[in-house]
């Protein structure tokens, strides 16, 4: 068959994929993309790796949420923020004395875009870093950028943080497609086909490590499967650490 339409055909079919679990992928589509995520056809393995991502994306069990109402959520915080100020020798950024200072009556009721009072509590501030179990598993870590950027509805949802996370399962527990693709990762020879293939340069001064489909693809390997892997990855990082090849040390970075 002609590469060029074998590609064509492959992208087709990757298209029909979709992140929602009622449509779960085919066993035969999954071998297909597993059989071609390691050729040497820089586009199918783009292509494949864009499909295990999104695969592992719609393996992804549901997880519990809490609602929150985040009025009440930022004048907890707010309260906090002000019983523990930062010493001035300490050094203040800008923010942080304006989260500091008093709340005034117009800055309350402020509901325009940007950083606002009651944003402080999703906001970097060294006077709330978690420094006991009931702090780590507060309700106030938000995942969406735009979440509360212009202003804040009644309540919002957040990810219970009292649950176990999705590496923590047992092997038993993953799903059919889930134990094929970390039993085709977890082979010798194609973990070291996937970092010599995925080590090299696309282009030039531009490692394919770079591109979105690769750090989708571990962000979401990693966050169901754990760390199961890492004694591959540190073999082979510790090989490039010593290599003078440009594709090795940007693999590293």
């Amino acid at each position: 068959m002609n590469r060029h339409f074998y590609e064509l055909g492959l992208g087709f079919i990757v298209r029909l994929l979709r992140h929602e679990q009622d449509r779960p992928v085919p066993i035969p589509v999954l071998d297909l993309i597993l059989e071609n995520i390691l050729t040497e056809s820089v586009d199918v393995r783009k292509v494949c790796l864009h499909a295990l991502s999104v695969i592992l994306e719609q393996q992804k069990p549901l997880r519990r949420k809490v609602k929150v109402n985040p009025r009440e959520m930022a004048v907890r915080v707010r309260e906090k923020i002000m019983a523990a100020p930062i010493a001035e020798d300490e050094g203040i950024r800008a923010g942080e004395k304006k989260m500091a200072a008093p709340i005034a009556e117009e800055d309350m009721s402020y509901d325009g875009p940007g950083e606002r009072w009651d944003t402080a509590w999703i906001q970097y501030d060294p006077r709330l870093w978690p420094k006991s179990q009931e702090e780590w598993e507060e309700h106030r870590y938000v995942f969406k950028s735009y979440v509360g950027w212009y202003t804040w509805s009644e309540e919002e949802e957040l990810y219970d943080t009292s649950q176990p996370s999705l590496a923590e399962r047992d092997e038993a527990e993953w799903s059919e497609i889930e134990k094929r693709i970390f039993g085709f990762v977890d082979q010798d020879k194609n973990f070291a086909d996937w970092i010599r293939l995925f080590s090299q340069e696309d282009r030039k001064t531009q490692d394919i490590l770079t591109h979105t489909e690769q750090a989708s693809f571990w962000k979401a390997f990693f966050r169901a499967f754990g760390l199961r892997v890492m004694p591959r990855f540190q073999a082979h990082l510790e090989a490039f650490s010593t290599s003078v090849e440009e594709g090795h040390q940007l693999f590293l970075s």
